[in-house]
């Protein structure tokens, strides 16, 4: 019914334009508004108010909307039930003075949210009053910012992944994506890290897909812990983990690097099937300088997670438990 606010606000007004006038003006010590049949018979509030910002007509349900007793509104001035409204009454006259359309307002009344809509009341030519179709909207509006908080709750699990706690992949993504956006905007660069565990088929193998996971999880905080908050952290996928690093240079993009595989390595994890005896990390990094975006983010994304792969399977091939970096420019 809220939706049809504005439709009864002009039918109401037109009918109310066409009848004799006497609902439209309080008379001399009148102690409540004349009310027209088609208010009454109204299913939503209505009431109608002159250009001194009082009440003329109302209805039952506009009474009770406004708990106020239909004989006591009789030339009552809106402001007394509203603070806003004299300021939204004069938006609205002064619009509708020069032609324009009026839209709908939204305003908390007793801790209530009104949706009010206006209808102007002509006459002769002349706008004397407007007609106000009003509707509690409380509910409406609570059902809404849960519908958004569960949406964004929504949106944040289908962007973690539920073993590390990190995000997943399409969380990297559109975190990657957004970093490149404000890189190419104010010329900074952006790193991506590329992690593998070393040798992790080995480890499932040995020890079982349980500890494993363990494994993985101990890795995902260390990394996480690392980045102190300055880079997001992702499961890339399987033993694959990515971090983005947001305002990076080759220096930090390093030392960041270097931090990470420390920490692996600080671990101290067991893993008796590699030649160190324990898990360690390769890492692989490309850094994306802003003066080199110029294009497609999607596509500067791919060559930037393309390019750490390379750096990454480069420090593979040297022999593992190490960093390599690569730097894109154009």
């Amino acid at each position: 019914m809220e939706l049809a606010l504005g439709s009864w606000a002009r039918t109401a007004s037109k009918r109310h334009g066409a009848g004799n006038g006497a609902a439209r003006q309080p008379s001399a010590g009148a102690s409540e508004p004349r009310i027209p049949s088609y208010f009454a018979m109204a299913p939503i509030a209505l009431c109608v108010i002159d250009r001194q910002r009082r009440f003329t007509a109302a209805n039952d349900r506009m009474a009770e909307l406004v708990r106020c007793p239909a004989e006591a509104l009789a030339g009552r001035f809106a402001a007394s039930l509203l603070a806003d409204a004299d300021t939204i009454l004069s938006s609205c006259f002064a619009k509708v003075d020069a032609g324009e359309q009026l839209r709908d307002f939204v305003v908390v009344w007793r801790g209530r949210q009104l949706q009010l809509s206006f209808s102007p009341l002509v006459e002769d030519g002349h706008v004397d009053g407007l007609c106000v179709a009003a509707a509690d909207i409380s509910r409406r509006v609570r059902t809404e910012r849960r519908l958004q908080r569960s949406r964004r709750r929504l949106l944040s699990i289908a962007a973690r992944d539920h073993l590390t706690g990190l995000l997943n992949r399409r969380g990297l993504e559109i975190r990657l994506h957004r970093e490149l956006r404000r890189a190419g905007t104010k010329r900074t660069s952006v790193a991506v890290l590329l992690v593998d565990i070393d040798h992790f088929k080995l480890y499932n193998d040995r020890f079982g897909h349980p500890q494993g996971d363990k494994c993985l999880r101990a890795v995902s905080a260390a990394l996480d812990e690392c980045s102190g908050g300055a880079a997001a952290v992702a499961r890339y996928g399987g033993e694959e983990f990515a971090l983005v690093l947001p305002d990076a240079s080759p220096r930090t993009a390093g030392e960041l690097a270097g931090r990470c595989r420390q920490a692996v390595n600080n671990l101290a994890l067991s893993h008796p099937e590699t030649d160190r005896g324990r898990v360690t990390i390769s890492i692989g990094v490309a850094l994306l300088e802003g003066n080199a975006i110029d294009g497609s983010i999607a596509s500067h994304a791919t060559e930037l997670l393309r390019a750490s792969d390379e750096s990454l399977y480069r420090a593979k091939r040297l022999g593992r438990d190490r960093i390599s970096i690569a730097s894109l420019t154009r």
